[in-house]
């Protein structure tokens, strides 16, 4: 160590303290070579390295990708394979490493300083030194093997990925996105093509150019001894020198001096294929530029904006495109960090059809959203909750801070200045408080709704699956005969030297020079428990918190267990039994716990609705979640977390009684969650792997079993019965959901536990007293439900069974072995077992080398289930699963029989792993209290269980090891003592079956279909038992079925613009990443993040809140670009019994952790009690939440979090969190391409949600598919209970196309379906048939009052069975009755009084629609009195005047459609609510008073036109005064008023509207014809002074159309579009208006009549034909202005109907003669002189209802 004069060569560029967090940051850069180095100091058992290169390349050779594997080959003083490997093993470490397209990062997860410092320069030296031989590019990139196939590491694994749906999308998009100077642009894992041809030397020149030490930068999170740390990097400096370029030769720093990314200059739609047998849907990817990376406060700001858009199901684009329109199962965002920040979005399960259609609307929708007022409160809402994420995240997790350190190494100066800017405080979110909504508008405008972008719509071909496989075929046939015999022969040989001399023994001596580290270096987590209530009962307890629970105990008997430590939330978990379920019943807890938090709540008598309930929790939470007792190492028990502010530990108690108790079972719910549920059934079953783990579950669980009662092949026919019984007895089905609360929530059912600083708790135990007060507490305490009690006959009994399932979607095998193990953690043998399940399961170790490296299978591994006395062994995804079974079992026996030794060394390192696994699971102080937790209550073991366990485990003798091989590990390998299941290939049934019989083994045969069960559910005819589909899909694409141990949750992705910028996957003890991600980007159990206990720490399982704001569903770590590829597993972590009921437990399991190599992805989705046996060698093949969580939330679905796409989870559920940041955090979609694998991930995380700590997050998932449809429009009830239905509905099914619509109730209606865009609205001629179908003018009722009985008391009837449904589900009550609603008499037993329900029609109609019931609604009379009136203005004033009054009317009509979408009813009722009932009074006097005032115009229109009609053709003989000509249409209207059913009228519209038409053609005619026989205009003047005030009447009575406004913006499926189309249709209107009153005028001048018509030549027959046809079409026009009038004034004054009393009709049809003969003597009065008539009529009829009663959008907010 240097002196103290000595000058070190590394300098402190920076030290500094987050203001939120409990660490210092330093940062360190070496005046040698300019190495970086920034230390984290944080308390905790582990210390984590991140080792970062900044790489950049411009081609697809995948240079970066293949180095970061051959770094792991040796280096210049280690030139074995596999030493480092060992060496870390000893050393209580894991090694791993992930390729991003900007950086490569290696990582080392280490148990203790001393044992990290011990590997830290040998690590270092296989970095910077690698040996990168031709032979391990030989073996580890591309060869061609003996036979002409090629193989490698590297290319196998991309293999697997080049032509997935995600990785092609993904190519594609940054192609469109980069030019060809950007390196982001290129695929760094490298493409086939370029992977066959890359070569050693091209590997080793990308080596010098990036991997030199002023690159590098050494990332170290943990309990950090400084001194020894320098002192370890200037001998390693001072090791490499002559080995490395000068350090002051010239070096062109990646990202930051090459080309920056250009803006996008327009937007580009772009289809691709892939391959998928499978065409119904696809999915959708739209990327966007953002704010550069350097910009904290944009970069903050953006990632609040994607939660308020995206973040959860009440957020905008989740609520609209995936709860109510459903045209996608979730919608998914990610941020990736780069210079310019790459934003993306991904639509997920969108109908094939309708891709670019749910583009289109996906647009609409955030084009409304910055238009339309923000939310500002939720909004706000968000930002004080990322930041609370980011103060919960800091506390218990590494990753808010490795991710933003290594993007400033990428991107920033190097000297730490912006690195302290953005970790040390949170003064951003306080800046984005004071935000205007103005300013939040612009952001979205500016990066996402007027942005250009790059969309990919990702569409299915099984042509294109087909083909590939044809191509590949070939080329491979072609490589054989084009190398020949002795070309593949030399080939064989060249492979076998580079395998020689890759696996050269590594000498003893070398591995013994490292002695293993004392334990006493690993300072473990200590934390201190109270208890109270049944608790107690556990011990009495004397510690300072025991004393703080004491003197609040209320003596209430709730088992409460606290768990004191240091923090600033509370971690709240209820623990409930599940033995009162009836056994029927429980499958149903898949739908009861996904809608949990996702469902109304009834509140104080108020029904409050789940959007606003999640957005309350997001509020109130830090996380929630329920799910099954994964999280607490039982999946027979439900878990109910909450993780909030030790302010607000109140406040989760209460929300959990609420959401428990006061939770509405509702039916649109209910049914969301089937169809979703049932939609990812399909993809789950196409998975080799997790349905081997079903069908074991199915066979070894018995019918009680939680775990098999949820799992897939149970869900697949019980849920289509559930579906059912919803349609056909809702009653009952929600009379189980209610059962199934009652049988859980009971007292004595109860376990709560509390994780917090207890000291800040003001009223730890009292805050209880409410939840329990309304409950029986005098029963006694139950016993926790128990795993082994819930074991079939043949799963205590194995040995005689063995299933081969073929399984046509697979092209390989999966097996499966179990046999009987310890039962108890305190079983003497299990020391020895455990020792030797890490030995042989080691990275490196028997079987990797036995199995996987002969390419016998892509991994293998042995788990232990204590909970259910089983030992289990798994062969992933095998050419044939027989043979890899086979060689296992001679490893075995090898050993028994003395043929092979044991390697003493490897003994100490497997010893090692399980110390670390300890270490891992006491991460943080949040996990070490979980673990006490299931230590002290679930597994009753004493608290020095763990130094107990690890004494034996030294101390296990190898006599001890070889006995528990022959009793426990060799039997689950025989087939006398073990059962065995495979999934495997169709065509490789055969050969499997004479395999294993040779090895004893009598296998059946037996379909998949065949495990299912329906646990007596009655099942709809053909819909039964199914068969496999028949979907080509590679088996790690699937989602994984284990529901066995977690949540099915939505783990809030904390996604924050700085903190969150994860370039690294995670992970938490013993979790996986959650999400769809790429291969081998982290360890299996690197715990870097390890979980927040129980609240929230549980996996997928669970149905929970929408998790950390940021990426709710999917993307969930937002603002990295995660890891894309990495090394697969490389070592082994056997689980301590202490805390796992599985091997999959906090406590990481014996599952091996691995470092480079490709992925795997195992069972998950809690269908199996051992999720772990697959998960883990899954696991060790992915990117880890500890190495890469971003820090971001992305529901699950932006879920884990939203911050990932599809298969992060992004994903969604109804929403499931984690508490865990590492995993709520995690995406694998983050990652650089992750989609590649995210089914991988996904099917990963959903299995480690049934482990003690769930991995990642998700977001609140909502759909998996696109939601089924109704077969038949008239199936929608919502539509035809309405006046008019049926005719709307007949309408709707003679269209050419029939309409889309999933939902089938009012709210679906409202939110105007998106599905329905691709059918045409109902079909409108008129606004008669228009006011038929809508049934209301101004928004008014225009129907016939129906509502009287017998008794004439004005109420409707509905049947017993509507009633209920009105019961049942409140949204129903909101459904429109009418007309119709009630087939019933009124004497028929079950019939009951009903209120009048409130208007529901469902628009339809197209802009084009609306546009033409415009048109042909303000084109009328009013045309015809313009020329008079431009004689009365003159030209020029009347041109100006007429532009004027347009422009005035279309912002009156605007402002009338804002006010209508705010306040949802007529325009009078809009005054009414606004004002009061004075101006509601006021608007529909104004209604009726000008449609009395149109018919007394079109009266003497009619008149005078006929009048001079009659003196035309009679040769002026013939003269009619005008009272008899009113007299004359008088008799035709009486007998017309008295029409109720305005639909009578639609043929007279029709006649009309053929009529007007051809007049107006006619007048265009002869204007035309005039204007060119005089050879110019008439007599014409701009500006008439004397009569200019009539023309402003005339104008106002032209453009009057209010009346038309509400009713056509309801007829339209998207009311958004309706101001366009009222743009445009003013604009056309208008210039009829002015070239008619122009060119009239200019034709006629001084002449011009009153009428124009009566300018044309009264001796021309033709003009007489088209006076008379005009004249007949206003006359027949007439009735239609009466009816509103008519119908407004007959409500007003009669309140019932006189369908069934005489008396009434007779007194209404009385009233509707008397109106007639008023309108007609108002018409008799102006008859003289009709243009200052219609003067009138425009200035006190209709300016007020167009010009004064409308209300300005900043008055109604200042009102609503």
């Amino acid at each position: 160590m240097p002196s103290a004069a000595t000058k070190r060569t590394f300098r402190t560029l920076r030290k500094f303290s987050p203001d939120y967090a409990p660490c210092t940051i330093t940062k360190y850069e070496s005046r040698t070579t300019g190495m970086s180095v920034v230390v984290v100091d944080r308390e905790g058992p582990k210390v984590n390295g991140f080792f970062t290169l900044a790489t950049e390349i411009h081609d697809d050779s995948g240079a970066p990708h293949t180095l970061e594997h051959l770094c792991f080959m040796g280096s210049k003083s280690y030139r074995y394979k596999g030493v480092l490997d060992k060496l870390a093993t000893r050393a209580y470490s894991n090694t791993n490493a992930w390729t991003a397209t900007d950086h490569t990062a290696y990582t080392l997860d280490s148990a203790g300083w001393e044992g990290f410092a011990q590997i830290l320069p040998i690590y270092l030296e296989h970095i910077v030194v690698p040996t990168l031989t031709d032979a391990g590019c030989c073996t580890e990139v591309h060869h061609v093997d003996g036979s002409g196939n090629d193989a490698g590491v590297v290319y196998s694994e991309m293999q697997g990925v080049q032509n997935t749906q995600g990785e092609l999308m993904d190519l594609t998009s940054k192609r469109l996105l980069y030019s060809d100077t950007i390196g982001y642009r290129y695929e760094t894992g490298g493409m086939m093509e370029q992977l066959r041809v890359l070569t050693a030397d091209r590997i080793r020149q990308f080596h010098r150019d990036m991997y030199q030490p002023k690159n590098l930068c050494l990332v170290i999170v943990g309990d950090v001894n400084h001194e020894n740390l320098l002192d370890i990097l200037e001998t390693f400096e001072k090791s490499i020198l002559d080995d490395i370029p000068r350090p002051d030769a010239p070096f062109r720093r990646p990202w930051i001096d090459s080309d920056i990314a250009q803006p996008l200059t327009n937007s580009v739609v772009e289809t691709v294929e892939f391959p998928e047998e499978d065409e119904s849907s696809g999915e959708i990817t739209i990327s966007f530029f953002g704010p550069g990376c350097n910009d904290l406060l944009h970069a903050t700001a953006l990632n609040v904006l994607l939660v308020y858009l995206a973040g959860s199901s009440a957020s905008v684009l989740e609520n609209v495109l995936v709860e109510k329109e459903q045209v996608a199962s979730a919608v998914y965002y990610s941020v990736e960090i780069r210079p310019t920040i790459l934003i993306q979005f991904a639509l997920s399960s969108v109908a094939t059809e309708k891709l670019q259609g749910v583009e289109n609307r996906f647009f609409e929708v955030v084009r409304e959203t910055a238009k339309n007022p923000l939310d500002m409160k939720y909004l706000q809402e968000c930002i004080v909750r990322e930041r609370r994420l980011i103060k919960n995240a800091a506390e218990t997790s590494a990753t808010p801070f490795f991710e933003p350190i290594i993007y400033d190494f990428l991107f920033a100066n190097r000297d730490g200045s912006m690195l302290e800017t953005d970790l040390s405080n949170l003064h951003e979110f306080d800046e984005l408080l004071s935000w205007s909504e103005d300013k939040w508008r612009q952001c979205i405008r500016d990066w996402i709704s007027d942005a250009h972008h790059v969309t990919i719509l990702g569409k299915p071909s099984a042509r294109l699956s087909n083909q590939l496989r044809a191509d590949e075929k070939n080329r491979v046939e072609n490589q054989r005969k084009k190398l020949g015999p002795g070309g593949l022969e030399l080939l064989e040989k060249r492979l076998a030297d580079a395998k020689a001399e890759n696996d050269k023994e590594i000498p003893k001596g070398l591995l013994e020079k490292f002695i293993v580290p004392d334990t006493k270096s690993i300072r473990f987590i200590e934390t201190m428990t109270a208890r109270s209530g049944a608790a107690k009962k556990l011990g009495h307890l004397d510690n300072k918190v025991q004393r703080i629970v004491d003197d609040d105990d209320t003596e209430s008997p709730l088992f409460v267990h606290f768990e004191h430590v240091q923090s600033n939330f509370a971690h709240i978990s209820l623990i409930v039994g599940t033995e009162s379920v009836p056994v029927a019943l429980r499958p149903l807890l898949n739908v009861y716990l996904e809608n949990m938090f996702t469902s109304p709540i009834q509140r104080n008598g108020h029904r409050i609705e789940f959007e606003q309930v999640i957005m309350e929790l997001e509020r109130d939470t830090v996380d929630y979640g329920v799910g099954t007792g994964g999280v607490v190492g039982n999946p027979e028990v439900l878990c109910v977390r909450f993780s909030v502010e030790v302010e607000k530990y109140a406040l989760a108690i209460r929300w959990m009684k609420e959401l428990i108790w006061s939770g509405i079972f509702d039916l649109e719910r209910l049914s969301s969650t089937i169809v979703r549920l049932l939609a990812e059934i399909p993809e789950a079953k196409r998975s080799g792997s997790s349905m081997l783990s079903a069908i074991e579950e199915m066979v070894h669980g018995a019918p009680a079993s939680i775990t098999r009662a949820r799992s897939t092949l149970v869900a697949a026919l019980y849920l289509k019965g559930v579906q059912h019984q919803l349609k056909n007895e809702p009653s009952l089905v929600i009379k189980q959901m209610t059962e199934i609360r009652e049988a859980l929530f009971e007292s004595s059912n109860f376990r709560a536990v509390v994780v917090a600083n207890v000291e800040k708790l003001k009223h730890p135990v009292s805050s209880w007293k409410e939840f329990v007060e309304d409950l029986d507490q005098s029963q006694p305490l139950k016993p926790l439900d128990r795993r082994l009690s819930r074991i079939s006959e043949a799963g205590l009994k194995p040995g005689k069974l063995a299933y081969i399932v073929p399984m046509p979607t697979i092209d390989s095998s999966f097996a499966l072995s179990v046999a009987k193990g310890p039962t108890s953690l305190k079983d003497a043998r299990l020391p020895a077992l455990m020792v030797a399940l890490s030995y042989l399961d080691a990275v490196e170790g028997p079987m990797w080398v036995a199995v996987r490296g002969t390419g016998l299978a892509y991994g293998t591994n042995f788990s232990r289930h204590t909970e259910s006395g089983q030992i289990s062994y798994s062969v992933y995804r095998s050419p044939n699963a027989f043979k890899a079974f086979q060689t296992s079992r001679s490893v075995v026996e090898g050993f028994l029989s003395g043929e092979t030794e044991f390697d003493t060394l490897a003994l100490e390192g497997a010893i090692s792993s399980i110390v670390l696994s300890l270490a891992n699971s006491q991460a943080t102080m949040a996990a070490a209290a979980q673990m006490s937790f299931i230590r002290q209550v679930v597994r009753e073991l004493p608290d020095d269980w763990n130094n107990v366990i690890l004494k034996k485990v030294r101390e296990a003798s190898l006599e001890e090891i070889k006995a528990v091989m022959k009793d426990i590990v060799l039997p689950v390998l025989s087939a006398p003592t073990a059962n065995l299941f495979v999934t495997c290939a169709p065509v490789m049934e055969e050969e499997l079956v004479l395999g294993f019989k040779e090895l004893g083994f009598k296998p059946v045969v037996q379909p998949l279909a065949q495990f299912q069960d329906g646990y007596g559910m009655s099942i709809p005819e053909g819909e039964g038992i199914e068969e496999e589909e028949d979907v080509a899909d590679d088996e790690d694409m699937a989602s994984d079925d284990d529901a066995d141990d977690e949540d099915v949750k939505t783990p809030p992705a904390t996604s924050i613009a700085r903190l969150a910028q994860s370039p690294a996957p995670s992970s938490g003890p013993g979790n996986t990443p959650g999400g769809r991600r790429l291969s081998g980007l982290g360890q299996g159990h690197n715990h870097l993040d390890n979980q927040v206990p129980l609240a929230g720490a549980g996996g997928l399982d669970s149905a929970s809140g929408p998790g950390q704001s940021a990426l709710a569903a999917a993307l969930q770590g937002s603002f990295g670009s995660p890891p894309r590829f990495g090394t697969p597993p490389r070592h082994s972590t056997p689980s301590l019994p202490t805390f796992a009921a599985n091997t999959t437990t906090t406590l990481p399991t014996g599952a091996s952790q691995s470092n480079y190599g490709s992925f795997d992805t195992r069972s998950a989705h809690g269908l199996s009690s051992r999720p772990n046996e697959d998960l883990e060698v899954v696991k060790r093949h992915l990117v880890q939440p500890s190495e890469r969580s971003s820090f971001e939330r992305g529901r699950q679905s932006v879920h884990p979090g939203r911050g990932s796409f599809p298969g992060t989870p992004h994903n969604g559920g109804p929403q499931s969190r984690t508490v865990s940041i590492a995993h709520e955090d995690f995406s694998s979609l983050q990652l650089q391409g992750g989609d590649m694998t995210r089914e991988v991930y996904r099917w990963t995380a959903d299995a480690e949600s049934q482990s003690l700590n769930g991995p990642r997050g998700r977001r609140s998932r909502s759909f998996h598919l696109a939601r089924p449809e109704p077969e038949n429009e008239a199936l929608d009830i919502a539509s035809i209970k309405v006046p008019g239905g049926f005719r709307r509905n007949y309408l709707r099914r003679k269209a050419p196309e029939s309409l889309d619509r999933g939902s089938y109730t009012s709210s679906r209606a409202a939110s105007r379906d998106f599905e329905a865009r691709p059918g045409p609205g109902p079909r409108t001629s008129s606004f008669i048939e228009f006011l038929t179908l809508y049934g209301h003018f101004a928004g008014e009722e225009l129907e016939e009052i129906k509502e009287e009985d017998e008794d004439g008391n004005g109420s409707y009837y509905v049947s017993d069975a509507d009633e209920g449904a009105e019961y049942l589900d409140p949204a129903y009550r909101e459904r429109r009755y009418g007309e119709g609603s009630s087939l019933l008499a009124s004497g028929t037993p079950g019939r009951r009084k009903r209120k009048p329900s409130s208007r529901g029609p469902v628009g339809r109609n197209s802009p084009m629609g609306a546009a033409m019931m415009l048109l042909k609604s303000f084109v009328g009379t009013g045309v015809l009195f313009l020329p008079k009136a431009y004689l009365n203005g003159g030209m020029l004033f009347s041109n100006l005047v007429l532009l004027g009054v347009a422009a005035l009317s279309y912002y009156c009509f605007i402002l009338l459609v804002d006010t209508r979408l705010k306040v949802e009813a007529s325009f009078g009722d809009m005054g009414g609510i606004l004002y009061g009932k004075w101006l509601r009074f006021l608007i529909l006097s104004s209604v009726a008073l000008s449609q009395v005032g149109f018919v007394a115009a079109y009266i003497v229109f009619t008149s005078e036109n006929l009048q001079a009609f009659i003196l035309a053709v009679s040769n002026c003989r013939t003269w009619i005064d005008i009272k008899y000509m009113v007299l004359m249409q008088l008799i035709i209207f009486l007998p017309l008023s008295l029409i109720r059913d305005i639909s009578a009228l639609s043929l007279t519209a029709y006649i009309a509207d053929g009529f007007i038409l051809l007049g107006l053609i006619y007048l265009y005619y002869f204007d035309i014809f005039t204007l060119v026989v005089n050879r110019g205009v008439s007599d014409i003047v701009n500006f008439n002074p004397t009569d200019w005030t009539l023309f402003i009447g005339t104008a106002i009575f032209t453009f009057e159309g209010v009346g038309l406004i509400i009713p056509i913006q309801e007829s339209m499926r998207r009311p958004s579009k309706f101001p366009p189309v009222l743009a445009a249709v003013m604009i056309i209107i208008t210039v009829i208006f002015v070239s008619m009153g122009a060119l009239s005028y200019a034709a006629f001048g001084s002449a011009t009549r009153t009428v124009v018509l009566l300018n044309l030549p009264q001796d021309d027959k033709f003009v007489n034909a088209v006076q008379f046809l005009y004249s007949l079409a206003i006359l027949l026009s007439t009735p239609l202005q009466l009816f509103p009038a008519i119908r407004i004034m007959e409500n007003g004054i009669f309140t019932r109907s006189g369908k069934n009393n005489p008396k009434i009709k007779f007194g209404k049809n009385v009233f509707r003669f008397c109106f007639v003969m008023v309108c007609a003597l108002i018409a008799w009065g102006g008859a003289g002189d009709l243009d200052k008539f219609v003067a009138v009529i425009g200035t006190f009829c209709c300016l007020p209802l167009v010009y004064v009663y409308p209300v300005r959008p900043d008055v109604l907010a200042s009102l609503t």
